[in-house]
Formats: structure tokens, sequence, C-alpha cells
């Protein structure tokens, strides 16, 4: 078997096993020769095709992106999404952080850019979500270059121009209306803490829209008043209210 060559052996079943090897060569040991030190490599160290062989880190990986740009490609989950396509397990870091993912910034000296995200959506079309040189979380349609880091729309924030509203043909409401609104968000005014114990668990005093349904937005069967305050509105009502009731004291005054 000493002189025997590789080409002239058995071939192995397609079936490997656990406990299974493979010989290596082992340039950077030179015990055996200068050329290297022969070695068994187990085989679940080797991705083979219909294979999904466990692979451990035992430290950082260089990926080389492909020549479409892709650095990594994971296989879609079958499983109607109770498992994820990349999943970072908890481990216990003491008073340190959790795991966490990076991603880096177009470094490029003259026009360096924000790393992001991608996300698709129902209909299938795009959105990118990253944070700006301000530290303001965007989103937009298009992904960020050194030019466009303050496009789209600040994360939270609802854009009021009109190059993104569809405006009704529909006249607005009668001042009367508008302060009865008002009247009915003032009413609906309530102190409260979130139930999540979001912002540190601070109270607040401020609007409940089940009883304001008009201060409400985001609405749906479960929550038809709905789920967030619609701020466009009760500030559009509140301006209306201060011109309306300034002619008033004006007209009073005589002035």
């Amino acid at each position: 078997m000493a002189d025997l060559a590789v080409t002239s052996l058995g071939t192995a079943s397609d079936a490997l096993a656990s406990g299974d090897y493979f010989m290596v060569v082992d340039a950077s040991d030179t015990a055996m020769s200068a050329n290297g030190t022969n070695k068994k490599l187990a085989e679940s160290r080797v991705a083979l095709t219909g294979r999904t062989p466990t692979q451990t880190f035992t430290g950082k990986q260089a990926i080389t992106p492909d020549a479409t740009g892709t650095c990594l490609a994971i296989n879609t989950p079958t499983d109607n999404g109770t498992a994820f396509g990349i999943s970072l397990g908890s481990y216990d870091n003491s008073a340190g952080s959790g795991t966490g993912i990076q991603l880096g910034r177009n470094s490029n000296a003259g026009t360096p850019s924000s790393g992001r995200i991608r996300f698709v959506s129902l209909s299938g079309s795009s959105h990118d979500i990253w944070i700006d040189d301000s530290g303001l979380v965007r989103t937009h349609t298009a992904a960020p270059t050194n030019a466009t880091d303050t496009a789209g729309t600040v994360v939270g924030d609802q854009t009021s121009a009109l190059a993104m509203k569809n405006l009704s043909k529909e006249p607005v409401s009668s001042i009367k209306d508008t302060m009865a609104r008002i009247a009915t968000g003032a009413a609906s005014v309530a102190r409260f803490t979130f139930e999540t114990g979001a912002y540190n668990g601070q109270e607040f005093e401020g609007v409940i829209v089940d009883n304001a349904p008009d201060y409400g937005q985001d609405k749906n069967a479960e929550f038809p008043a709905g789920k967030s305050l619609n701020i466009i509105g009760i500030l559009g009502d509140l301006l209306r209210a201060v011109v309306d009731l300034d002619a008033r004291v004006t007209a009073l005054e005589g002035a």
C-alpha cells in the first residue's frame, strides 16, 4: 500500500459517514518534510454536494465576492417563517452586549456612503434602511450613496411634501367640525405608561385614540380607531384653530 498511487486505490462510497477521513498535506507543519506533513481531515469539515456538514469557525473568516458582487448566499427557509436564514445565538456575556451584526460603509475616500439593509415588501418592491451621517434612521426605495445620504424619509416621520401626496378634491373640514375634533381629543387625554415598558417606563399625558378616532392612524379590524397618533391631523387642526381664535380675539378687541 505504501507505494500504491492514489489513482490505483479503490473508490469510496458517496455516502460518507461520521468517522471517515480525507488525507491532506499540512504545508505549515514541516515535521515530515519541507513540503509538509500528511494529516487526516474529518469528512464533516468538508462541504460536499448534497451535504450540509456543520462548520465550526474558530476565528474570522474572509469571504470573497463572486462576479455578481455576492459575498454570501443563504438558502431560503422552507418552514413558513418559523426559522431564520441567519440566526445568531444567545450567549452569556456577563454585563456586556449581546450578539450583533455590523454593516460596513462604502469607505471610498471621496464618496463614502452608509451601510444599509434592504427589505422586499409584499408587492415585491424594495426599501433600504440606513443611518445617515447625522444619526437619523432613514428609509428609501433606493440604496443610499454619498449624494443621497439624506434621501427618503426619516423613520417615524411623515413627509408633508406635496409630491408625496394624493390631494383630495373634497374641501377641508369646517372650522366648527375642526373645533369639535379638538374638543373630543382634549377630552380623551389621560396619563399612561406603555405596557411594553418603552421609554424606560416614562409616564405620558396625551391623547388616547380609542376615544378620539379622528386622531388615530394605521387602522385595521383589531384597532378600528388606529394604532398610532395622527400627528399631522392634530397639528393641522391646532393651526387652524389658532388662526380662527386669533381672528375672533382681534375682532373683539377692535384691533
